[in-house]
């Protein structure tokens, strides 16, 4: 099992080169000068120029790719073309309030959502599994930056309970986690109530009700367990997604999170900002989907035998042909 998890995190470092590369190639041919960006329209051609030099704008495509990659490995993301100030600094800066507001909204999704596509599946063509599904429908369908500012107009602006922006206190966090937090409820929702009404038509659990064993311990024991792997793959699918940051939430709550400085990097045409931001959302996606396969084995020990046991054909196959 430790083999497979050096293998899965070695493999992030090709991914992860290659993420570097194909966005620096966009960002090399796209449109726009970063010197004009950055000193403004009346800037002289002498500005313009000493600006190139200083940045290695100058330089041809793989030279720049190349000092790029060689400052990285040093940790060192360079510095925006805008504000001068250093990439690496600002993203280490903006990361806690990408990283806290995303596992918040996880976690309230998987509280929220989970109980309810349970309660609907044992309740199945019930009015409490019509009233579920309803519920899931509306808010999946629901733009998640619609329903952040209806909560602002209520909570904030006529009852005024809640702060609109800031990140100062626990209390601004309670708004856009509910935001983004119902949206994903939802879709845990519908996606527990399908894969659990799929597990229960399984022949094991028609045997363990036919052996008297309580409702209770049967949707615990045998419908709940195995029918999870499909729900941790939205949440660390939904979770890797918002580790980019929710960008139309933290610009509406002033949140300052990842999100918002990587909006501001495409915006300004800012390589090194936009180049950071996507080489950490990379490799964060890589690290959550490696640590989703390991929740799978947990969830299903048969997955961790079967890994087992290909690890052990594989060596023996070895030995076979030396």
């Amino acid at each position: 099992m430790a083999g497979y998890i050096v293998k899965r995190i070695l493999w992030l470092i090709p991914i992860t080169l290659m993420v570097i590369i194909f966005v620096y190639t966009i960002l090399f041919f796209a449109p726009g000068d970063a010197a004009r960006v950055a000193l403004g329209n009346s800037a002289s051609e002498e500005a313009i120029a000493e600006f190139n030099a200083k940045y290695g704008l100058d330089l041809g495509y793989f030279p720049r790719l190349f000092n790029y990659i060689k400052n990285l490995l040093h940790g060192d993301m360079g510095v925006s073309y805008y504000t001068h100030v250093s990439v690496s600094k600002q993203i280490a800066d903006r990361l806690p309030y990408t990283i806290l507001m995303a596992l918040l909204a996880t976690a309230f999704g998987l509280i929220v959502g989970l109980p309810m596509g349970i309660l609907a599946a044992t309740h199945q063509s019930t009015w409490i599994d019509s009233l579920a599904m309803a519920v899931t429908m509306f808010f999946s369908s629901m733009p998640s930056f619609w329903f952040a500012l209806i909560l602002v107009m209520i909570f904030s602006i006529h009852l005024k309970i809640l702060p609109a922006v800031g990140y100062e206190s626990w209390r601004n966090y309670i708004m856009p986690v509910i935001a983004i937090g119902l949206q994903l409820s939802a879709i845990v929702a519908r996606q527990s109530r399908s894969s659990m009404l799929e597990v229960i038509r399984s022949d094991y659990v028609t045997t363990a009700r036919a052996k008297g064993q309580k409702e209770s311990k049967t949707i615990t024991d045998h419908v709940l367990r195995n029918s999870m792997i499909p729900v941790v793959t939205i949440t660390g699918t939904a979770l890797a997604g918002l580790m980019g940051g929710a960008l139309l939430i933290e610009q509406i709550f002033s949140i300052p999170g990842l999100g918002t400085y990587l909006f501001g990097g495409i915006a300004s045409n800012d390589v090194p900002v936009v180049l950071g931001c996507v080489i950490v959302i990379a490799m964060f996606h890589g690290f959550l989907m490696l640590l989703v396969d390991l929740v799978y084995t947990v969830v299903d020990p048969r997955l961790k035998s079967s890994i087992i046991a290909a690890r052990a054909r594989k060596t023996n196959n070895r030995g076979v042909n030396a």
